[in-house]
Formats: C-alpha cells, structure tokens, sequence
C-alpha cells in the first residue's frame, strides 16, 4: 500500500510539470513601445515653417493648454477662399518665455481676452515675455488659403444646377434645381502598426489606459508594452472621426415638390434649408446632402457648418465587459497577439486625431481642442493682403527712410545757410 502511495505521487508530480512546467510558463519578454499619441504620423499638420525657428522657451515645469477655432470661407463650389484662426493658449509657470506658432501668416492681431499682443511674421505668430503663474496668449491669424487648404480634415463639394445646367454665382433662375453638398473626410492614412505575442493580462492593463485617456481626450504618453515574441509588422489605416452638423441653404422666391436626401427640411423666410448631422470615418468617409425641387428665382445656395475631431476607435470597447482586465479575467478576450494589434493600431488612430486637433502648433506639454467652421461667401475676396516680412528687410528699410530724410534734412540746411 505505501509503494503503491509513493508510485501515486510520482505520477501526480510528472503530471504537475507537464501541465506548470516553471521553464515554460515563463517565456522570454521583451518591451515594445507605443509612441505618445502627440507624435504626428505625417507633416501635414500641425502647420510647419519653410525655415527654421529658434528652440521655444518656456518656464521649466511650465503647461500650455490650447483651444483653436478655425474660420473657413468658402466659395460655390465648396473651395476655401479665406482662413482665420483664433487660437488661444493659456500658459501656466513663472519665468521667461519666447516661441513661433508656425503659419503662412497674411496677418495677426491680439484676439479678445489676450494678456499682450502678438508679433507677426511671414512664418509665424511670435510670442515672448515673462509669466508670473498664468498668462493667456490669444491671436487672430489670417492665413494663406492655398498653404492651409491640404491640412483641414474636411472637403466639400457643392454642385446646384437648374434644369440640368450648372447655377453661375450672382444667378436667378427658374426651372428644377438640384443641389448636393458632399463632405468627406481628408485625414485617411496608410500607417505601419504591429502585433506580437503576448500575456492577455499584461496587455488589458494597457488597453484601459488608452481607452481613459481616448474617453477624456487626453493624450498620451510613450508607453512601453511587454510582449513575449518578435513583433510582426502590420499595415493599417487610420483616420481621425469628424463630427459634422449643420445646415444647407437654398434662396428661392418659390419651391414646391422638395425632395430631401440626408437630412431634415426646414422652411423658413430667407429660403429652403436642409439641417445635417454625420459622423465622418470609422468606415464610412463621406456624407451627402441633397435638396431637388421645382422653383422660380432660384439663387446660389449656402452653406455653413461646424466640424470636430472626436477622439475615437473602432473596437477599444470590449464587448460585454466594463474593462479589459475583466474581459481577460472572464475569458472574453484570451488572443494577446490580437490584443497587442489593437493596442498598436488605436495608438496610431488617436495620434492622428491628435493632429487635427493642432492646426496650429502648441509649445510644451499640453492639450488641444479645435473646431472648424466652414461657410460660404456669396462673393468672397479672393486678394490675400501683403504677407508679413521677417528676412530682415523691414528693419533695414526703415534705417535706409531715415537715412535719406537725415540726409535731405541736412542739405536743406546747408542750402538754406549759402542764401
């Protein structure tokens, strides 16, 4: 009986390492890093000089948050004509402080609430001087359409023709319109992600870390993720969501059989209105917007609507779980290498959002929000005003004016002492 206990528990031991064999269960890990997410995945935004500006300066332990709205005129056909930005960045710390906002500036001004007032630059808003605890830097930028137009995240397309041909600015006509505005979304991206092997548990912790953060639209650090195999290389594309909202105007002196297509109508004294709200991305890039009627003295119709980057990724939140730990914990989610995936492509996604959130640039550590409005002009001004210079010129001008009046004066002297 005891050899037959002791013959028992050999067996019972051989079957233990088998199934916890301590060689085994700990694989090899190595670290992979996730970049911050205020990393930007390309150079088309936030907004770059041509030349290079000196280092920014700002009080050690100091934090600039930013808040940007992005004034867009548009002309019949959905194309930018004007852009003005007012941003306003609230920098906290004590001490001296001196950077450039990188823009194609036409023109700056001190914007409503600012504590001083900007300097301006062809390359830039320049900001310098000294914070004791809070300062808020607020600037009214003109941009150039034509450098700015490739870095907002929305295009529209506006058509309108009346009895099949196209409806000229500064028309009247009668017939059957139609009208179709498309907005898509620009900030589609081919991007290199990853996946690996790795322990579920190790990941979840992460997962929840990125999916906190997208929910408060905070950004995110340089995270370094322990898998347990060589990583794959996996191609993705990411893009930032943009909610839109919004209203499509027709003037008209009459309209009757109105047929409206991705929105709802509203009628009302200064014309037809089709009212619009979409979600742009997470697969579906485009929207469009439609109105066909029978009228008479139609005119050009308008447009005008807010957009913003929502802070968003597909599949982030699991499935019939309140958190990644748990849905590791119940089973629900048991694939680290599918895990590590998501990891890396919603990393990459919200970088990108990142980036439109800055249209124009934030110095040190922060945050951003922007909004971009967009409407139409029924005549825009198409002449963008002198650019600003700073390639030394201006300084060396004024010098040479005064100059030539010392001298002027100086003759003028001279000839009125020989009468």
């Amino acid at each position: 009986m005891t050899r037959a206990c002791a013959a028992a528990a050999v067996l019972l031991a051989a079957a233990a390492a088998l199934t916890h064999h301590p060689a085994r269960a700990a694989e090899p890990t190595r670290t992979v890093l996730l970049r911050s997410t205020a990393v930007p995945l390309d150079a088309r935004s936030p907004l770059t000089a041509d030349i290079a500006a000196a280092p920014d300066v700002l009080p050690g332990g100091s934090r600039v948050s930013a808040t940007q709205v992005v004034n867009v005129v548009v002309d019949d056909s959905g194309a930018p004509q004007r852009i003005r930005v007012r941003q306003r960045l609230v920098l906290e710390g004590t001490g001296d402080y001196s950077f450039v906002v990188p823009a194609p500036l036409v023109d700056v001004v001190a914007a409503p609430g600012s504590d001083v007032t900007p300097g301006g630059r062809s390359t830039g808003i320049v900001w310098q001087g000294f914070v004791s605890k809070r300062r808020v830097l607020a600037a009214d930028a003109t941009l150039r359409p034509r450098r700015v137009a490739a870095a907002l995240p929305v295009q529209l397309r506006l058509t309108t023709t009346v009895d099949g041909r196209p409806l000229e600015p500064g028309e009247r006509r009668s017939g059957h319109v139609r009208v179709r505005l498309e907005l898509r979304n620009d900030t589609a991206l081919p991007v290199r992600g990853f996946d690996a092997p790795a322990v579920p548990a190790r990941v979840a912790a992460v997962l929840d870390e990125i999916r906190s953060a997208a929910a408060g639209g905070a950004v995110l650090s340089d995270r370094y993720l322990s898998v347990t195999g060589e990583p794959r290389a996996r191609s993705v594309v990411v893009d930032a969501p943009i909610a839109v909202a919004g209203r499509l105007r027709l003037p008209a002196e009459t309209l009757e059989n109105v047929v409206v297509r991705g929105g709802t109508v509203a009628h009302g004294a200064r014309g037809t209105s089709v009212r619009f709200r979409s979600m742009l991305g997470e697969g579906r890039p485009s929207a469009v917007m439609s109105l066909e009627a029978d009228g008479s003295g139609i005119a050009s119709p308008s447009v005008a609507l807010t957009a913003r980057p929502i802070h968003a990724v597909p599949g982030l939140t699991p499935v019939g779980s309140r958190s990644w730990r748990e849905a590791v914990a119940t089973g629900r989610a048991r694939d680290g290498r599918e895990l590590v995936g998501l990891a890396s492509r919603a990393v990459l996604q919200l970088a990108r959002v990142q980036q439109f959130e800055e249209l124009l640039s934030v110095p040190g550590p922060g945050e951003s929000s922007t909004e971009y409005r967009f409407r139409s002009a029924a005549a825009p001004d198409t002449q963008e005003r002198p650019a600003l210079h700073d390639d030394g010129s201006g300084p060396i001008r004024v010098a040479l004016w005064f100059l030539g009046a010392v001298v002027l004066a100086c003759g003028g002297v001279v000839l009125w002492a020989r009468l």
